[in-house]
C-alpha cells in the first residue's frame, strides 16, 4: 500500500512538472526576449519568471505582464517594473 502511495506522489510531481515545461515552453514562443532575460534576472530563475509573467500584477494595473508587453509602452512599463523589483526599488 506504502509503494502504490509514494507511485501515485512520484507521478503527480512528474505530471506537475511536465506541465510546468509546458508552461514555460509556450512562454519563451511568445515573450520579448529582453523581457524574458530581464524577468529572469529578477526572480532568479525560470519558475519565477513565469509566474510573475503569467499573472495579474499590482504595478502594471492588475493587468498579465505578457498581454502588456505586446505594445513598445507596454514592454517599457515592464522593464522598467522588473528592474525596481531586481533592485529593490519597486514601492
Amino acid at each position: 500500500m506504502k509503494r502504490a502511495i509514494q507511485r501515485r506522489r512520484i507521478v503527480a510531481i512528474f505530471d506537475r512538472d511536465i506541465a510546468r515545461l509546458g508552461a514555460l515552453r509556450q512562454l519563451l514562443l511568445h515573450v520579448d526576449e529582453e523581457v524574458l532575460e530581464s524577468a529572469l534576472e529578477a526572480f532568479g530563475g525560470a519558475e519565477g519568471a513565469a509566474s510573475w509573467l503569467t499573472r495579474p500584477q499590482r504595478g502594471l494595473a492588475n493587468k498579465v505582464p505578457l498581454q502588456v508587453a505586446r505594445s513598445e509602452v507596454g514592454k517599457a512599463r515592464i522593464l522598467t517594473l522588473l528592474g525596481s523589483i531586481h533592485y529593490g526599488t519597486c514601492p
